[in-house]
């Protein structure tokens, strides 16, 4: 992180970093961080603790929030949905739905085999 980005933006490709490794989608720029893990960060990174309550406001071009995005999917090594992983997350969907009693189990499971997979979960 020291090395990559610029003291005043350490944070934010921190908080890209985590969120992604966390839940295998970026954060869109209308998400709410809480204080809790901007405290955390912050000191993690030995930087001034933020009071700012969303993404949208951490960026203000939105250039920068695309270049961290991307530099976060790159460290962790996820790739986006190709046509050969989305026939297999098909087939895989194809067997749960026989046994699913609800379509948000199907969401579910689609998101743990991206994951897996080291797939980005689409948006």
């Amino acid at each position: 992180m020291r090395h990559r980005f610029r003291s005043d933006r350490r944070v934010a490709g921190a908080l890209q970093l985590l969120f992604l490794r966390a839940c295998g989608r970026p954060m869109d720029r209308f998400s709410v961080l809480p204080r809790n893990l901007l405290r955390y960060v912050a000191e993690t990174l030995e930087a001034s603790p933020l009071t700012i309550a969303s993404l949208r406001s951490l960026y203000e071009r939105r250039p920068t929030l695309y270049e961290h995005q991307h530099w976060a999917r790159d460290y962790l090594g996820l790739r986006d949905l190709d046509a050969a992983a989305e026939a297999d997350l098909a087939a895989m969907l194809a067997l749960h739905a026989a046994e699913a009693a609800h379509s948000d189990e199907l969401v579910t499971s689609a998101c743990r085999w991206l994951y897996d997979h080291r797939i980005l979960i689409p948006g």
